[in-house]
């Protein structure tokens, strides 16, 4: 009996060609989750290594598959560090990411001739010159799509702002987590407008990478910010970067707590009554 996870793996892994992979990701819609790249990476540095042409739909369609939807994250910045995408890719790649509700894969058109797609007449969208698959787009790539948009071009940043306004929460709220990842490229007053927004911002997440770019200039501010959180996990990220701080810099009732610990550890334990 082979197990349906080492069957996909081996279709991933032994892919001969480009379009081989495609075919299988494409056709194969598999339930479980990757624990890690590997599979995804070795696939795609083993197809392009030698021969970059189709690289980026290649990349397209890894990223967007289900198969590795727990490590999108990791996975995208393997695939740019790979080296296989030039740059012009890596923009053309975190503009698809960032710029549409849905990622359009055009489909081969040896594909409509051999049948491994029917299109029904009538389906074709006007002005679409080619039959597409749309793929979902996860949030961890509109983050790294945004803070890549940015980097690169800073001048873009009001117009990524304007895109998070039109998304749904969850990419919303990724895109923005890749502007504040991007604020260290911007001027100083881009880099501390984009932090005020980020703290307020309705997502927790959001508010801790805001706050975490506020405390690499104004830590107490940071500190402030996160002890009145309404997040447990921003709270708690506050209380540990201030048990990091000395004593002295700690806030007064940090500094009052530490010093009653101290205390009472100093404390003379009771001896022993013979009378007990």
């Amino acid at each position: 009996m082979i197990f349906p996870w080492l069957e996909d793996s081996a279709h991933i892994l032994g892919a001969a060609t480009p379009d081989a992979l495609w075919r299988y990701l494409a056709g194969n819609v598999h339930l479980r989750a990757m624990p890690n790249t590997f599979e995804a990476v070795c696939a795609f540095q083993r197809l392009h290594r030698d021969r970059p042409a189709h690289a980026l739909r290649s990349a397209q369609l890894i990223c967007t598959d289900l198969r590795w939807r727990r490590v999108t994250a990791p996975l995208i910045v393997d695939i740019e560090q790979s080296g296989i995408l030039d740059e012009g890719d890596l923009d053309q790649l975190a503009d698809g990411f960032l710029w549409e509700d849905k990622l359009a894969w055009p489909v081969p058109e040896q594909w409509l001739r051999d049948g491994t797609v029917r299109v029904k007449r009538g389906r074709h969208k006007p002005g679409r010159t080619a039959v597409v698959i749309d793929r979902m787009i996860p949030p961890p790539l509109r983050r790294w799509a945004a803070a890549r948009i940015v980097t690169r071009e800073p001048r873009q940043t009001a117009d990524v702002l304007v895109r998070i306004d039109g998304m749904d929460a969850g990419a919303g709220d990724a895109a923005m987590a890749g502007l504040l990842d991007a604020a260290v490229s911007l001027p100083p007053e881009a880099r501390e407008a984009l932090t005020e927004l980020g703290c307020a911002w309705p997502n927790g997440t959001v508010r801790l990478r805001a706050l975490k770019l506020l405390a690499e200039t104004d830590r107490e501010a940071a500190l402030r910010g996160a002890a009145d959180d309404a997040s447990a996990t921003v709270r708690a990220w506050g209380q540990k970067l201030a048990s990091q701080l000395p004593l002295r810099d700690r806030p007064a009732e940090d500094r009052a707590a530490a010093e009653h610990q101290r205390l009472t550890r100093q404390a003379p334990e009771p001896q022993p009554s013979l009378f007990d």
